[in-house]
Formats: structure tokens, C-alpha cells, sequence
């Protein structure tokens, strides 16, 4: 039985693709955000990626691996993944916020004492407001909204999402 050239080319692509796009499959990004406090971003190599949580590891590894060429420690403080509702709204990623501790250091209280209030008036306490359905949806709009008017969506199709996207959240 012969194999036509063509065909075995094809059959040789997809068994040596998966394995040689590994190690180069995505890409790093390094932010300084002072005082020892360090964004790293690791990004997808394409927008049809789908697994964010092997994005997010492989930040978390590199983020050891800088902070052990320091010779520093390691100190997550905060960590995220992203993927995009549709292919076309972003490229998938993972992002680590860290800082990197000298072991040496004196440690530090994680919470900064209160400043002092001016006499005769009471304390006041900041909450963080929590991210609602409303804010999600309002964001997910304007993005669609924005690839309408950039003519990569049609009319047609930005109903279909948009309505997609108000029944999602109900």
C-alpha cells in the first residue's frame, strides 16, 4: 500500500506540531511595579487557547523561578486568568502579582497601621465594591458594541450576541 506524499506530509505535521509548539507556545511578560512588587503576564499564542488554569501555572513556575535567581522569595499577592467570551476580544492569559521578599529582610506587618484621624472626627471604613452581573454585562457590550463599529461584526450578528449575552446574565 502507498501513501501518497502529500498525505504522509500531513500525518508527519500533526504528530511533530503539538510537541515542537510546546515549548514556545506562548509568551512572558515582565512588569516592575516598584518596591520589589513584580506583574507577571503569561499570554496564550493564539486566541483559541483554553486552558487559562495551565496559563496561570506556568506564571506561578516562572514567578519561582525569578524570584529564586534572585535569590528572593516568593510572595503572591494576587493572581488571574482570562478568556475572552469570544475568540476576536482578547488573547487568553495568566497573570501573576508578586513580590519578591529578601529572606533577610525584617518582616513587615501585611497591613499598614491606620493614619492618624483629625481630632474630633470619626473613622471612615473603605469597602471594595464588588464586581455585579450589571458591570460584567455593561463591559461585554461595549466590547461587542466596539467590534461592530471596527466592521468586524455585522449588525446582524451583534444582535444575536448582544441577546446572548442579556439572557446569560438573567
Amino acid at each position: 500500500m502507498r501513501i501518497p506524499l502529500f498525505s504522509y506530509l500531513v500525518l508527519l505535521a500533526l504528530v511533530i506540531s503539538p510537541a515542537a509548539s510546546r515549548a514556545a507556545d506562548t509568551t512572558l511578560e515582565i512588569t516592575d511595579q516598584g518596591n520589589n512588587t513584580y506583574t507577571l503576564t503569561r499570554f496564550a499564542s493564539t486566541t483559541f487557547t483554553l486552558n487559562t488554569t495551565k496559563l496561570l501555572e506556568r506564571a506561578m513556575e516562572d514567578a519561582k523561578q525569578f524570584c529564586t535567581e534572585r535569590h528572593r522569595t516568593l510572595k503572591v499577592l494576587d493572581t488571574r486568568k482570562y478568556k475572552p467570551f469570544l475568540p476576536s476580544l482578547g488573547i487568553p492569559y495568566g497573570r501573576v502579582v508578586f513580590e519578591a521578599v529578601d529572606p533577610n529582610a525584617p518582616v513587615e506587618p501585611d497591613v499598614p497601621p491606620p493614619a492618624a484621624a483629625a481630632p474630633g472626627s470619626a473613622p471612615i471604613e473603605l469597602k471594595p465594591v464588588p464586581s455585579t452581573p450589571t458591570d460584567t454585562l455593561y463591559r461585554d457590550l461595549h466590547k461587542l458594541d466596539e467590534l461592530r463599529k471596527d466592521g468586524l461584526l455585522s449588525e446582524e450578528e451583534f444582535q444575536k450576541l448582544k441577546q446572548r449575552l442579556i439572557e446569560k446574565t438573567q
